[in-house]
């Protein structure tokens, strides 16, 4: 199962996001069939690129100029806070040039200083609080960018363009079993208008495409919930402040649990997710802190492999590494599939 051979297919485990992404374009190959899929690739495409000028669009001439020498996506991280240091910067001129006109100001050490400032130097100053609160209300006024839109759509296009490669042999794909049953949970409805939710036939057709990873084994079951809970054992990060512990990471159907199975298999493991699986999402800017982590935790476990998670866009895009590092305490057998709506079911032992 594990792929050190670079000239055979990759092998990856998916998490239910890409799952759920991918039951769109299963959907339309079962109706229309896989001659028609690339259609539906370059609408999607097509989409992508139309949200992508909206928001460039959006983009301020000076900001533009400044960051011109960026991707698309690395100025989507930088307009956020360009646009909201303008905001603040006009707020906090605003105010301190209306303290002047109030008589008062504060020196570098904060302490209040009082002057008396001519009336003519007063008239200046009221022309220039006044053009700044119109800019002000212009920034306040414009509509807000939906930036999610953008990674929505590019999160869609990828888990197509992932699918059609398992379609053409050119990666296979696996479910680990804490995936497959939180997925199973998606096919029951609740009252919920934010659930999503499939029907069993979308399910299981997707998942004929699919190998599962399970076990029955129940110090397999304990070595998992262990180095899951490694994972998320709060480690100091750059000096700055403790990784928090998730507890959710490590429950029914936990993130932790998942990336640690896909160690113990020594298949990597494909997310849209990165706030769950690769960044810690409470520290700012973005970072690949709970991936280092992981695979510093790999390291010293005798039984995980170096196996990491990635995006789909980083597997599409080749940035990933296979894993190279042997494990001599577990190894994947395959069973009986017996009523399983799978390709091949894999028992890990």
């Amino acid at each position: 199962m594990k792929n050190t051979d670079v000239t055979k297919t990759p092998s990856v485990i998916i998490d239910s996001c890409v799952f759920f992404g991918m039951i769109k374009y299963n959907n339309f190959v079962e109706k229309y069939g896989i001659e028609h899929l690339p259609e539906l690739l370059s609408r999607q495409q097509q989409k992508l690129e139309k949200v992508q000028k909206q928001i460039e669009d959006c983009f301020y001439d000076d900001f533009k100029e400044k960051y011109k020498n960026l991707t698309f996506e690395e100025k989507l991280e930088k307009f956020k806070e360009y646009r909201n240091n303008k905001i603040a910067n006009l707020e906090s001129d605003i105010e301190s040039k209306t303290n002047l006109l109030n008589g008062f100001g504060y020196n570098k050490q904060g302490e209040r200083i009082e002057f008396n400032i001519p009336e003519t130097r007063k008239e200046v100053i009221r022309q220039q609080i006044l053009q700044h609160q119109q800019q002000l209300e212009i920034y306040q006024k414009e509509p807000e960018i939906d930036f999610n839109k953008y990674r929505l759509n590019k999160n869609s296009l990828q888990n197509g363009q992932l699918y059609q490669m398992a379609l053409e042999g050119k990666v296979k794909l696996n479910l680990f079993y804490v995936s497959y049953n939180e997925i199973l949970n998606h096919t029951v409805p609740k009252d919920d208008e934010s659930w999503l939710c499939f029907t069993t036939n979308e399910v299981g057709s997707l998942t004929q495409k699919c190998s599962l990873i399970t076990t029955h084994s129940n110090q397999t079951i304990q070595d998992l919930s262990d180095l899951a809970a490694k994972y998320r054992t709060p480690v100091q990060i750059d000096g700055r402040k403790e990784m928090a512990p998730d507890i959710n990471s490590l429950g029914e159907y936990g993130d932790s649990l998942i990336m640690a199975g896909a160690s113990m298999s020594g298949v990597i493991l494909l997310t849209q997710n990165e706030k769950d699986f690769i960044n810690d999402k409470g520290i700012k800017p973005k970072n690949d802190y709970i991936r280092n982590n992981t695979a510093e935790i790999n390291t010293i476990v005798p039984y995980a492999t170096d196996a990491l998670c990635y995006t789909v866009d980083e597997f599409l895009n080749g940035k990933y590494s296979e894993p190279t590092a042997t494990n001599d305490s577990y190894s994947l057998t395959e069973i009986n599939p017996q009523t399983q709506p799978f390709a091949n079911v894999y028992e890990l032992v």
